[in-house]
């Protein structure tokens, strides 16, 4: 995407899975640590900006994050990121926060349950591992 120094950027949700229907919109993870500092609107604003610029573009709902957010894991939403997500770019920040996510989810304190998650322990305790 044009004038980002992009990370990662992945497809999560139901294209990522396969149980996309034929209006599905594409669920984007963005990661790049030009969105450090910018609040939730102004990165969205930088994003589809940068989605537009490079040219036709299916509708997409993207999520801006910074590769501290990506790692920080105290979110649901980047847990269903990290489960499903198919990386379409990764300069390999994507899959050390999947093997993050992995050994969590092994050790028993993130578990997948229908329509979430289950936190074993609170959240502080995850940025640790």
């Amino acid at each position: 995407m044009a004038g980002l120094r992009l990370r990662a950027v992945a497809v999560f949700g139901s294209r990522a899975r396969g149980d996309d229907l034929e209006d599905s919109d594409y669920d984007l993870a963005v990661v790049s640590d030009d969105f450090k500092g910018l609040n939730s609107y102004e990165r969205r604003v930088r994003l589809n900006e940068a989605w537009h610029e490079a040219g036709p573009t299916a509708p997409a709902d993207l999520f801006a994050l910074t590769s501290h957010e990506l790692f920080r894991m105290d979110s649901l939403v980047v847990w269903d990121m990290l489960e499903d997500g198919r990386p379409l770019h990764d300069d390999g920040i994507w899959e050390q926060a999947r093997r993050k996510f992995r050994r969590l989810k092994a050790a028993g304190r993130i578990t997948a349950v229908p329509g979430g998650w289950k936190v074993a322990e609170g959240r502080e305790d995850l940025r640790k591992t």
